[in-house]
């Protein structure tokens, strides 16, 4: 119960902030390669990025992390995850066309264990507090590569996360 209230709460905030940002500027589409070190898996992140403006914007991330062969427990076994990202962005510009950005917000991780031997599933979910870094190259007012590393603050441990990823920006403003 008390996860549902967090969760229920996390989209009550991200919902709010959203009406609030009359200054919108932009949504981009994003998707990209993500590594996690703790636990080393590969993944795949699609995720949205609201820009209220030029320097401030808010991204919700969806990774999935693709089953891996595992020691779990002394045993072989399989692990998998999924994980959902809120998190703030303050862009500065390095050049024209670069920008660097630190990282701030929260996330909720679903692991999956299974032994092969016994065919046993764990689940384990937990949230975490994210801070990091990431640069952000505009090749043009569309195409937007960028690379993060993410660090994240978790409930039962902490882990560490690059992202490299590409946008694709749409701009609402009438210019």
């Amino acid at each position: 119960m008390k996860k549902t209230i967090q969760i229920i709460t996390l989209l009550f905030l991200f919902f709010c902030l959203i009406p609030k940002a009359k200054s919108q500027h932009a949504i981009s589409i994003d998707a990209g390669y993500i590594k996690n070190f703790h636990n080393d898996l590969n993944g795949l992140d699609i995720s949205s990025v609201y820009y209220f403006n030029k320097k401030w914007a808010i991204a919700f991330e969806i990774n999935r992390f693709f089953t891996a062969k595992k020691i779990i427990k002394n045993e072989e076994g399989e692990l998998s995850a999924l994980d959902f990202d809120l998190n703030l962005h303050r862009y500065f510009n390095i050049s024209n066309r670069l920008r660097c950005y630190p990282i701030i917000g929260i996330s909720h991780t679903s692991e999956k264990e299974l032994t092969l031997a016994t065919k046993e599933v764990h689940h384990i979910n937990f949230f975490s507090a994210n801070t990091g870094g990431g640069f952000l190259f505009e090749l043009n007012k569309r195409w937007h590569p960028a690379i993060e590393f993410t660090y994240a603050w978790g409930q039962l441990f902490n882990q560490q996360f690059l992202l490299v990823n590409v946008a694709y920006e749409i701009d609402f403003k009438k210019h």
